[in-house]
């Protein structure tokens, strides 16, 4: 029993190590919440490793969408690149509504009925019976592909395809993989700015200001410097 139970804690660990992500320090992560609203990610002190910034997205919301986007960019922060991204962000998620549905199936299937299916009938005879589950999920996922492709290469499609197909546990992770995946040209903070609630705007200013802040310190070149302080004035005029 503890080595079966070890199985799926093992599966589990494979999943969410799949949500630490490294950003570079002038980018910041656009992401979904549990009611598929959007809120922006930007730690004031964040924790690097290389040089670049340690995101962890949420692993129990397989169904939400996250995107990185650069910031202290002032050419981002036109109304038209906001526009455009702001309409390739809201068709992405009425687009991607089947491929929520199926990875929400593949995160209750391995991560819920696995582990109680386990306790009564063993690993062996559980894994037999998620197998078609799983076989089903990945031919909707490639109908849903052959249907509407979601701005992905159909290249990177077919290896995340088979790597899912091939490593189970990464299944309910594809939705998130896809947007990480998808380009986004506008300014995160602009864009925060315009379509984040505003209850969580104090926050993100904050942290914002204090990152800028210690870019300036850090900072040699004189043009770039210029820069930044032309966007500090615009962020915070």
């Amino acid at each position: 029993m503890l080595s079966d139970n070890a199985f799926w804690l093992l599966a589990f660990a494979l999943y969410s190590i799949d949500h630490i992500k490294l950003i570079d320090q002038r980018e910041l992560v656009l992401h979904e919440d549990v009611s598929l609203n959007w809120h922006v990610v930007l730690a004031a002190i964040p924790f690097e490793l290389r040089r670049r910034c340690v995101i962890i997205l949420n692993p129990f919301c397989p169904f939400a969408m996250a995107f990185k986007m650069r910031w202290m960019i002032f050419e981002g922060t036109n109304p038209r690149a906001l526009r455009k991204d702001r309409k390739s962000t809201l068709s992405l998620q009425r687009r991607a509504l089947p491929l929520r549905v199926l990875v929400a199936v593949s995160f209750i299937t391995f991560f819920i009925c696995g582990p109680i299916f386990t306790g009564s009938l063993g690993l062996g005879r559980t894994l037999l019976l998620l197998a078609p589950i799983h076989a089903v999920v990945i031919a909707m996922i490639i109908l849903v592909v052959v249907r509407d492709r979601l701005g992905l290469p159909l290249k990177q499609w077919a290896a995340l395809i088979t790597e899912c197909t091939f490593c189970p546990m990464y299944c309910p992770a594809l939705l998130k993989r896809l947007s990480w995946r998808t380009p986004l040209t506008a300014d995160g903070l602009a864009f925060a700015k315009r379509y984040v609630p505003v209850d969580f705007l104090p926050e993100l200013e904050l942290a914002a200001q204090t990152r800028m802040e210690d870019t300036l310190e850090a900072c040699d070149d004189a043009i770039e410097r210029d820069e930044i302080t032309k966007y500090r004035n615009w962020a915070f005029q």
